[in-house]
């Protein structure tokens, strides 16, 4: 018997969505890192995507932070999903929305880094048509080991890249 893939909608995150998010992607992701996400949503220094299946948030994606070396392309991160809901299809539906957000802007493509030793992420990202570009960069960021304190974490990553076919205007 097949089994029928839940259906995912996407949209932007809002406020009353956060606690949810709090309970979903843990433990992978700590309680401060999805509220602190919320506050550069609040900020606008990123956009807080959002999946849900039946109303309930399952993963979220981030835009923003062009960075300055790639001004043509729009900067995704911090995709999670929370671990009941991964390989039901929540991540690739992130990387669409985002997708269609940076067209929607008008950038010409979109670019994840992605941590080197992350397989899952990689593959996840080349299924969805993402090249890398044969360029490596030191991603950095806070974690909350233990719910109050921070440290900086620092990862090598991927800079994987795909170019977004953008309707002319």
């Amino acid at each position: 018997m097949r089994t029928v893939p839940p259906e995912i909608s996407t949209r932007p995150a809002q406020e009353g969505d956060i606690e949810a998010l709090v309970e979903t992607l843990a433990p992978d992701v700590a309680p401060e890192q999805v509220r602190d996400r919320w506050k550069e949503h609040t900020e606008g220094t990123r956009r807080l995507l959002l999946a849900e299946i039946d109303g309930a948030p399952v993963g979220t994606i981030s835009i923003g932070e062009t960075r300055h070396y790639r001004t043509d392309s729009l900067r995704a991160l911090s995709l999670d999903v929370g671990p009941a809901h991964r390989n039901l299809g929540v991540g690739a539906a992130l990387i669409a929305y985002a997708e269609s957000e940076a067209i929607r802007l008008k950038f010409k493509s979109i670019h994840h880094e992605v941590g080197t030793t992350n397989d899952d992420a990689v593959r996840l990202y080349e299924s969805q048509g993402y090249k890398h570009i044969n360029k490596t960069v030191q991603n950095q960021w806070w974690v909350f080991p233990d719910g109050g304190n921070q440290r900086m974490e620092e990862e090598t990553s991927w800079v994987m890249t795909k170019v977004l076919a953008v309707p002319d205007a």
